[in-house]
């Protein structure tokens, strides 16, 4: 009977190891808003020097960009739109890390060939990966449906495995009318939700800026300078070309390092 319940015990102990020493954090990059065209451009330009920067990181695991590869409006004509896609996934094709990629505003506003030109060449608008204990959830903010809500839902209702968001439109920067977040009443569904289920960090673009904020327990960052035009950043923010690498260590703490680009323009 002794000898059972040291065996028992001697297997316990192991598989609790075993868990601990399984257990890594995750390192990786961000960045977002490339506003490509179908012409060269400077977008072109940052966004290439990004590519070639993050290749030069030690220990990235993937990169994630957070939307609006395109700079067009919603009048855009489908050629324009198709050239502009080949061309992310032609400067992307370089990178030395799994890329991730959920759509902008611009990416979608355009119409349901728009749309359908995103999923057969990019993938799809909302989907989930894991990574070493961490599951990372990637959303599609320009179209928070009832079939997305009911789908992160359930996501987030599995146990255990520390979380990250990702998604272009930010929960919030400046205020409930800043017009830079999503809708402020989603806002409001999506930070309850997100708190509850114990989100680590929302990870964004949108704004053409750096900046790192809180917001209850969830970190914000937001990385919108891979190539459209700057926007005046809040304080503690910096307006200026950049990614973003993050690191989130096995207790669920985040650390965040702008990298900052010269686009080469005087």
């Amino acid at each position: 009977m002794k000898r059972a319940l040291f065996f028992l015990f001697v297997l316990f102990f192991s598989k609790n190891l075993l868990g601990i020493a399984n257990e890594k954090s995750i390192r990786f990059a961000i960045f977002g808003d490339c506003h490509l065209q179908d012409i060269t451009s400077e977008d072109e330009t940052v966004l290439s020097k990004i590519i070639k920067d993050i290749n030069l990181q030690q220990s990235i695991d993937f990169a994630v960009c957070t939307g609006d590869i395109v700079g067009y409006p919603s009048s855009v004509d489908e050629k324009k739109y198709n050239e502009a896609i080949d061309k992310y996934l032609k400067i992307t094709t370089n990178l030395k890390v799994p890329l991730y990629t959920i759509p902008g505003n611009h990416d979608l506003e355009g119409n349901e060939k728009t749309k359908r030109i995103f999923v057969e060449k990019i993938g799809q608008l909302y989907f989930s990966a894991e990574k070493n204990n961490f599951l990372l959830i990637f959303l599609n903010s320009e179209d928070l449906t009832e079939s997305q809500m009911a789908w992160l839902k359930k996501l987030l209702g599995k146990k255990s495995r520390k979380k990250v968001v990702f998604m272009h439109k930010p929960l919030l920067v400046f205020s409930p009318d800043d017009g830079f977040s999503i809708d402020f009443n989603k806002s409001i569904y999506l930070r309850r939700l997100f708190e509850k289920s114990g989100i680590i960090a929302v990870l964004s673009g949108h704004a053409h800026f750096f900046y790192k904020t809180q917001i209850g327990s969830l970190t914000q960052v937001i990385s919108g300078g891979a190539g459209g035009k700057l926007a005046p950043a809040p304080e503690n923010g910096r307006s200026a070309y950049h990614y973003c690498i993050i690191e989130v260590d096995t207790k669920g703490n985040l650390t965040v390092n702008p990298v900052f680009i010269d686009s080469g323009k005087e």
